[in-house]
């Protein structure tokens, strides 16, 4: 269960250094402010909660924002109780 906890911050700092990149999670139901999402996030991820109420495929969304900046976009769907357990309510 502490997987993301002891886990994740490694991989992603990894991730950042080698790939000279930005990574971050963003929700519409934040627990950290840290994790607002930005105009676009925010649009991409009420597209997903869309597509999720009417079962649609949540499929990865990739933008270039500018000459410098690629958002790549990837739906993370917490069906997992035990996961649940720390990141929402088991059942909702």
């Amino acid at each position: 269960m502490r997987f993301c906890n002891v886990a994740s911050y490694p991989i992603l700092d990894t991730l950042t250094t080698g790939l000279d990149a930005e990574f971050k999670r963003a929700s519409l139901r934040l627990r950290n402010p840290q994790d607002a999402p930005t105009d676009t996030e925010r649009k991409i991820l009420e597209q997903y909660q869309s597509q999720l109420n009417s079962s649609e495929e949540l499929l990865p969304v990739v933008e270039v924002l500018d000459e410098q900046q690629i958002l790549n976009v990837k739906p993370i769907v917490m069906n997992n109780p035990l996961c649940l357990n720390c990141h929402g309510t088991v059942g909702t």
